[in-house]
């Protein structure tokens, strides 16, 4: 929904598993991407996770001027 929280999207995120979140605001035309990494996901998964964040965020704020970008 559009008024939830952070609070409540943490509550459906996983809680072993990294995820990544991009928010678009329709009447602005900007976008945020959320970096979703628990501490609990495994390393593995971690390691993947870092080394692919800076190209994703490099892209994506080519192609969609993203405005912020926020760790979770």
């Amino acid at each position: 929904p559009w008024d939830a929280s952070y609070e409540d999207l943490v509550k459906l995120l996983p809680v072993c598993h990294n995820r990544w979140l991009l928010f678009a605001w329709q009447d602005s035309g900007r976008h945020a991407l959320l970096c979703w990494s628990p501490d609990t996901s495994p390393i593995k998964e971690k390691m993947i996770y870092a080394s692919s964040k800076a190209e994703l965020t490099k892209a994506l704020k080519a192609l969609l001027a993203i405005h912020c970008e926020i760790a979770g």
